[in-house]
């Protein structure tokens, strides 16, 4: 599955509870050890993956700052409106940001392997006024630009965006928008 896009992987490992997949794990080291898993298949809670915030009080420059800090470790939703969607809980806890007066945020995807695209475009949105945040090809070969559709901010205070090597996907089209548009 190296290179293989997430949605891709998740739907060979999906199936019927209860049932058993085996995983063939490759690890890199002095000498890559190949093995194999076995796992059997459950109900995955998503309040796992679910966004979350908290706040800490820093030193910085002489001066107590409160930090919001919101973990994402996925984009996460379904397609129905009506039932979870990762953008709407970003929205609630940026909310809460506001409230709390928070001299800044950092938005930590370093768990992030991405997720819907679709979200991660509209939380780009949460932080930049108005533009284009990534360029999708079409199989027609015809490029289609995913934009902010408003041009509200719902946070424009100071803020860093935090990945790792395991930022993939998703976090990374957010993390670069945001990197582009100046706004972390």
């Amino acid at each position: 599955i190296i290179d293989m896009p997430l949605r891709d992987v998740v739907r060979l490992i999906r199936g019927k509870k209860g049932t058993k997949v085996r995983l063939t794990i490759l690890r890199q080291g002095d000498k890559p050890k190949r093995f194999q898993v076995d796992i059997v298949r459950d109900k995955i809670d998503l309040e796992e993956q679910a966004a979350k915030l908290r706040f800490e009080n820093v030193k910085a420059g002489g001066r107590d700052l409160k930090l919001a800090v919101i973990d994402l470790p996925s984009f996460y939703g379904d397609r129905d409106p009506a039932k979870r969607q990762g953008s709407r809980d970003v929205k609630r806890l940026l909310a809460q940001v506001q409230a709390q007066h928070a001299d800044g945020l950092l938005l930590d995807l370093s768990r992030n392997g991405g997720g819907l695209l679709e979200d991660a475009v509209a939380i780009s949105g949460f932080f930049i006024r108005k533009g284009g945040v990534v360029a999708v090809r079409e199989d027609d070969e015809r490029r289609r630009v995913l934009e902010d559709p408003d041009d509200s901010m719902l946070y424009n205070g100071p803020m860093v965006v935090l990945t790792s090597r395991l930022s993939a996907s998703a976090s990374e089209i957010l993390a670069g928008a945001l990197q582009d548009y100046h706004r972390a």
